[in-house]
């Protein structure tokens, strides 16, 4: 039974009806169960909210009888009574899905926005960008990214969170103790088990913000050094290490056509990495 005094998380996930949205919408509702969230399902897109063909999308209730979270003889109302699961389906039509997610993400704001992304790089980038990237920076908002090549977090038959190992790499942008207070309520509902988390700072230690997580039984923190290249060294830790999700700040890619072909260093990880991806926001900042 959920607590009256308890605010409710929100998981937002944008789907187009791919299968790979469909794999982001199976991390969305796994997510949601572990928090008893507020869970919505927006599709934007040319046509009318009549026609948007919600039938090719698994049913949120056949999919929790599939897990195993309720019997085959539930009714609809369990979803909410049992799991305290809150599920809303959302239609906008726009023919720019970038346009039309950060219009909704500005006007209902989320505590996670979950998307598949392409990850592109090169020319593909610049000639079309990714709207996942785009509306995780432009809306401000926690975003998971997954790649279409990346494993997944949970596990598909039963619907459990299985991450294990986490890599955060952290700067003094974004506040890197307002990210870790952020993640010492959600980053435990990723996982039924221990999770193991590496706190990773790029250049010389005596320069390393000060930060302190707090203590979960379940997650033990280790923080480490290292100086070198932002890119290659996060790289080579990613491939030492091999966690399951990484964790960076969200950046603007640079300016010009070579920045943009080239992207933030967040997203040059994200594409090289091949890991899903939990973006932190960047404050907003406001000029006079």
């Amino acid at each position: 039974m959920r607590e009256s005094s308890r605010i409710t998380p929100r998981i937002l996930i944008g789907t187009d009806f791919t299968p790979e949205s469909r794999r982001a919408f199976y991390h969305a509702l796994a997510l949601a169960v572990a928090q008893q969230a507020r869970l919505t399902l927006l599709h934007i897109g040319p046509e009318s909210r009549k026609e948007v063909p919600w039938d090719r999308f698994p049913g949120i209730r056949e999919t929790l009888i599939e897990w195993g979270m309720l019997s085959a003889d539930s009714e609809r109302e369990e979803v909410l009574d049992r799991l305290g699961l809150n599920v809303k389906k959302m239609a906008m039509r726009d023919d720019d899905p970038y346009n039309g997610m950060v219009d909704y993400l500005r006007k209902h704001p989320t505590d996670i926005l979950i998307m598949a992304t392409e990850a592109r790089s090169g020319l593909q980038r610049l000639r079309r960008a990714s709207v996942a990237e785009g509306v995780a920076y432009a809306s401000h908002c926690h975003a998971l990214l997954l790649p279409h090549d990346s494993d997944d977090l949970i596990d598909r038959g039963s619907g459990k969170l299985v991450l294990g190992k986490v890599l955060f790499v952290y700067d003094h942008e974004p506040d890197p103790l307002s990210s870790l207070a952020w993640l010492h309520t959600w980053l435990p509902q990723f996982s039924q088990g221990d999770i193991e988390a590496h706190l990773l700072y790029v250049g010389f230690e005596e320069e390393a913000p000060e930060v302190t997580p707090q203590n979960n039984p379940r997650v033990k923190w280790v923080k480490r050094t290292q100086e070198g290249p932002g890119l290659e060294t996060i790289l080579s830790y990613v491939e030492d290490f091999q966690p399951d999700l990484v964790i960076m700040g969200n950046q603007r890619s640079g300016r010009g056509i070579a920045g943009r072909i080239r992207g933030s260093l967040n997203e040059q990880v994200l594409r090289r990495a091949g890991k899903p991806m939990l973006l932190m926001p960047t404050p907003v900042s406001y000029t006079h």
